[in-house]
């Protein structure tokens, strides 16, 4: 399992993004597809058990929130499965499922904490990821080459927060494969991946500027303050971000650039807790929110089963987090991120860890926009930054110790 091991991940990038293909060569159909997703979830959680990294973190202090947030999306998704697993079809069953296993990758953060399994895990991956994403690019469905290779190519948002360490061919690598997503995406209106690497590829273009960024650290902290400040005022009808087409008038934007497409997201969600009354403790992982929109949809194409006509899960990742656990996973789930942002700008010998503690930052911030949970490369990309801030292997290295570790990761 140790040799597969590397492997998994170069699987789970195949195996993913049949949405944005013409051809689905690899899950085509719902049995192989759980198939698959299950014995890659076994191997992702095989060593976390087998080697008991778990325990090895357990009394680490950086790990303490961490460990919390863990343990209560194990006793969620526990719930949740005894709970749901009998109700609805076969594919309500897989649905089920595969936010749950989603939800659980959370545990590989215990196994990427270790740099020679972070190097097992990432070595095969970022050697394949751009030959991946090449050779998917003609059979990408019309119009979504921007979200395929914005989906499959995110692990590759870390090398853009560690560009600075990267050597000249690799700068150049990475540097042509994010514009050519940029590009791509904002020509598909896929706006979330124009703005993640965008964002990502500034940092690590300025990663070097100790003094600025030493400077403005504590402006980490507005991006967990933001977004509640942002609800409230949306909520009382101070001001709702999402309506930008009322505040923009700018012809050299397309439409569907500063469309809303949150604000009824949003309504639906909060209406559903309130009228099923699960504000405080949620309903379950992989549960839905009902949903009005969906049961319009699917009575006009009649499709889905009679649950996933009524029930529709989030784009928007705390919408999910809110549905799942209610306020107190809420709760959790964002102070296991302030510790996650605590240690990884503040706790640092190193710029690059610190880089990517500020990626972080933003990424919690956009997950009240968007940042959903899948079983899928993508979402599991960001436990790997994770555990670069909360390990404290990576923390105590300097600065040449850690571009001396990823330069040889990724030869």
């Amino acid at each position: 399992m140790r040799k597969l091991y590397p492997y998994i991940f170069v699987i789970l990038a195949l195996i993913t993004v049949g949405n944005w293909l013409t051809v689905v060569w690899w899950a085509p159909n719902l049995t192989i597809n759980f198939v698959e997703f299950c014995l890659c979830f076994i191997g992702l959680i095989y060593p976390v058990l087998k080697y008991k990294h778990f325990l090895s973190f357990c009394s680490v202090r950086s790990f303490k929130l961490f460990n919390i947030y863990s343990l209560y999306t194990l006793i969620l998704s526990i719930l949740s499965i005894i709970r749901y697993s009998y109700q609805g079809e076969r594919s309500d069953f897989a649905l089920l499922m595969f936010y749950n296993m989603a939800m659980l990758t959370c545990f590989c953060v215990y196994t990427f904490s270790y740099p020679d399994w972070f190097s097992k895990a990432c070595k095969k991956m970022y050697k394949l990821l751009p030959v991946i994403a090449i050779i998917y690019m003609p059979f990408a469905k019309n119009g979504a080459i921007g979200d395929l290779m914005g989906f499959l190519c995110m692990p590759a948002i870390l090398s853009l927060l560690l560009f600075d360490g990267l050597s000249t061919k690799r700068k150049l690598m990475w540097l042509s494969l994010t514009l050519l997503i940029i590009f791509t995406s904002y020509w598909g209106d896929a706006r979330s991946h124009v703005i993640k690497y965008t964002i990502a590829l500034l940092l690590g273009l300025t990663v070097s500027w100790d003094k600025f960024y030493d400077k403005i650290r504590h402006v980490v902290w507005l991006f967990i303050i933001a977004p509640f400040v942002l609800f409230f005022l949306g909520v009382t009808n101070a001001f709702n971000v999402f309506e930008m087409d009322k505040y923009i008038n700018n012809k050299s934007l397309s439409e569907g650039t500063i469309a809303d497409t949150r604000t009824m997201v949003y309504a639906e969600v909060l209406y559903s807790a309130v009228q099923n009354k699960y504000i405080v403790w949620g309903r379950g992982i992989g549960k839905g929110y009902e949903s009005l929109f969906q049961e319009r949809r699917t009575s006009e194409d009649n499709s889905g089963t009679t649950i996933q006509s009524m029930e529709r899960q989030s784009e928007v990742g705390i919408h999910n987090i809110f549905t799942w656990g209610g306020i107190v996973y809420l709760v959790v789930y964002t102070l296991m991120w302030c510790s996650v942002l605590f240690y990884g700008v503040y706790k640092s010998r190193n710029r690059y860890v610190r880089a990517v503690g500020f990626y972080l930052a933003f990424y919690y911030l956009y997950s009240w926009v968007e940042n959903f949970q899948s079983f899928s490369i993508a979402f599991i990309s960001s436990w790997f930054m994770v555990a670069l801030c909360l390990s404290p292997y990576f923390r105590r290295m300097d600065d040449e110790e850690f571009k001396f570790y990823f330069t040889k990761l990724l030869k």
